[in-house]
């Protein structure tokens, strides 16, 4: 019955929903519900009762709070059923979410109410202990980097790259608008996890879960382990990927630091034709390319308009970048081109790469 809702328009489910978790009667849906959950319910019966409070907190609404996960958990271990691991990971994605709630003046938008708060993270250690207890893994790629994101949220305020002063986010600690008690209780909590992350058998090598991290820790100014995130697929003989790429470059353009995206661009854009298999400059690479080109040369743009065109290393990659955008629209709405990449983004790349300066 509840998923028959997921369907519907959020404030079509919202007002299903009624009052809140503790809500049994006040509307047609909710009577109906509860009057089919059997007093001696199975372990697809509370999967059933998780995923309707998931859909709610989910959409913001007002009256079901996290809290009501862990009634529900305990519920659950009194009853002695076996639940589904997929059940607790669905409990444990929905407390390590960001906190919303549905603005009144526009009840069809959301606002974030930034980290994660203290109740919730206990809350979340006791589900991972119930998944442990029922021998379900808690050290895995995801968990560990969804608690990764999760207790760098903790602060009161969220810090981001792009908010803070080249200054603050390159060494200098006296910007950051947060709690340094908080920051600091965080900071070793990282510090256990990144532990755990060396030590335990799961290496972090999916690069979906590499690049979250690497935004956790970019997003916290933590830059020394940004960059041992990024060195860790050549450690384990592994070539690093376009995702990966368009974070770094991504990240070190949010930061606006002139300096650090030129050293940047000049170390890891020849690399990308070395990866083993080399990195094809798709669309999305090329975009977070020309954000740190833009950061580390302003006048790039009109530079590369200019007729004749203007020698010079910044206004060459801005064209390649162009380039390959144009062939992946072209590969779209006409005949299909050669990939960039056999089209001589590799020769591009080295010719480019010719004309560093060499520091």
């Amino acid at each position: 019955m509840v998923y028959s809702i997921r369907g519907c328009s959020k404030d079509e489910r919202l007002r299903w929903l009624g009052e809140g978790s503790n809500d049994y009667t006040s509307t047609p849906f909710l009577c109906a519900f509860y009057q089919a959950f059997p007093p001696c319910p199975t372990d697809k019966d509370w999967d059933c009762r998780v995923t309707l409070t998931v859909l709610a907190i989910r959409d913001g609404h007002p009256g079901y709070k996290k809290a009501a996960l862990g009634d529900l958990l305990r519920s659950m271990q009194l009853s002695g059923v076996q639940i589904q691991e997929q059940t607790l990971r669905k409990m444990l994605a929905s407390v390590l979410s960001r906190r919303q709630y549905r603005d009144k003046a526009d009840k069809s938008k959301r606002k974030d109410l930034g980290g994660l708060a203290e109740p919730d993270l206990r809350l979340a250690l006791d589900i991972l202990e119930d998944m442990e207890h029922r021998g379900y893994p808690v050290a895995t790629q995801s968990i560990l980097v969804d608690l990764h994101e999760a207790i760098s949220s903790c602060a009161s305020v969220s810090i981001r790259a792009s908010d803070l002063s080249p200054e603050a986010v390159w060494g200098s600690p006296t910007a950051l608008p947060v709690d340094r008690q908080l920051l600091q209780r965080m900071e070793e909590r990282q510090d256990r996890l990144h532990f755990l992350m060396d030590h335990l058998p799961v290496p972090i090598d999916s690069e979906k879960n590499l690049s979250r991290l690497m935004s956790v820790y970019a997003n916290r100014g933590s830059w020394s382990r940004f960059w041992d995130i990024w060195a860790m697929q050549p450690q384990r003989m592994r070539p690093r990927t376009a995702p990966m790429y368009v974070e770094m470059f991504r990240q070190i353009a949010k930061t606006k630091h002139q300096a650090e995206c030129i050293r940047v661009l000049r170390a890891w854009l020849p690399q990308m034709a070395m990866e083993n298999p080399s990195v094809e400059l798709n669309p999305v690479l090329a975009r977070s390319i020309q954000q740190c080109l833009q950061c580390a040369h302003p006048s790039v743009v009109e530079e590369a308009q200019i007729v004749p065109p203007v020698v010079g290393e910044w206004v060459r990659w801005w064209r390649i970048c162009e380039q390959a955008q144009v062939q992946a629209k072209d590969a779209v709405e006409g005949p299909t081109p050669e990939p960039s990449r056999v089209g001589g983004f590799e020769d591009e790349v080295i010719g480019a790469a010719s004309s560093v300066p060499r520091a």
